[in-house]
């Protein structure tokens, strides 16, 4: 849904609108709830998404630690070529894809939280 058919859906009065607006933005950055094409609102779990926290190895390949993983459950492994701008420590939203190499793939698609804020490099003009 998008978010005004939601406010419809749940009933939420045209006075309330701004807060639940502000209450839905919190919802989405956090990663309990996911935007998808045109404004459409869903939960993760229906939009085959997972939310956690992403590990980068030397050879550029990362795994997904999940918020909700089981404990017997394997992390979920991300080629370099799906990590998008995503760094070792950030906690990302990842669309699974499959399997690769044997083991369950998927590829980043939004940067959630950055764990480190400071950059430091050299910038060629």
């Amino acid at each position: 849904m998008k978010a005004r058919e939601l406010s419809r859906a749940m009933n939420i009065s045209a006075d309330n609108y701004r807060e639940f607006r502000t209450v839905l933005k919190r919802l989405l950055s956090s990663g309990e709830l996911v935007s998808i094409n045109r404004g459409r609102i869903g939960l993760p779990e229906q939009l085959n998404v997972l939310i956690g926290t992403i590990s980068v190895t030397s050879s550029g390949t990362g795994f997904l630690l999940s918020d909700k993983a089981a404990k017997d459950e394997q992390d979920l492994l991300i080629p370099p070529e799906n990590l998008l701008t995503a760094l070792d420590g950030d906690r990302v939203m990842v669309r699974r894809e499959g399997l690769r190499r044997g083991r369950e793939a998927g590829a980043v698609i939004k940067v959630l939280d950055r764990a480190r804020k400071k950059r430091v490099g050299v910038f060629h003009k």
